[in-house]
C-alpha cells in the first residue's frame, strides 16, 4: 500500500494491522544528506570528525542522563535526614565528580565543532543548490 497524497488518513484498524513509512522527502533534510556526501567526497577527514564528535555527544548526553537518575535514585534511597546519610552523601560526590568530567569533555568537544562548523559552511552553499535543483 502506497500513496503520494500526502492528506490521506488511515483508520485506527488499519493502522493497527500494518507499519506505516514516511518516505517524504523535506529540503532541509535533502541538504543536510547532500552536505554529507559533499564533505564524505570533498573533506573525509572532516567528516570523520564530524561523526566522531555526534557520535561522542550523544554519549556524552546519555551519560548525563544516567547520572541524573543516579542522583534521584540516591536521594530517593536515602532514610531520614540526608545530610547525616554517609552513604547518599558518597554517592552525590562520586555523580558531581563525574558530571564535572563530562561537562569537561564536552567543553573540549567545543573546539572540534566550531572547526567542523567552519568547513561545513562552506560547502552549505552547494549543498542549498543540490536541494533547490531536486525541488525547482
Amino acid at each position: 500500500l502506497s500513496t503520494r497524497d500526502s492528506s490521506c488518513r488511515f483508520s485506527p484498524d488499519l493502522c493497527s494491522r500494518v507499519t506505516l513509512i514516511n518516505f517524504t522527502v523535506t529540503p532541509g533534510g535533502l541538504q543536510s544528506q547532500c552536505l554529507s556526501l559533499v564533505l564524505k567526497s570533498e573533506r573525509p577527514d572532516i567528516d570523520a570528525m564530524r561523526s566522531d564528535m555526534l557520535k561522542l555527544q550523544g554519549e556524552y548526553k546519555l551519560r548525563l542522563t544516567q547520572l541524573e537518575k543516579m542522583l534521584l535514585q540516591s536521594l530517593t534511597e536515602g532514610s531520614g535526614n540526608i545530610l547525616e546519610d554517609d552513604k547518599v552523601i558518597a554517592s552525590l560526590e562520586q555523580i558531581k565528580t563525574e558530571s564535572s568530567e563530562v561537562e569537561a569533555k564536552i567543553e573540549q568537544q567545543s573546539s572540534v565543532h566550531d572547526q567542523v562548523l567552519e568547513v561545513t559552511r562552506f560547502y552549505e552553499p552547494l549543498a542549498a543548490a543540490c536541494s533547490r535543483v531536486y525541488f525547482a
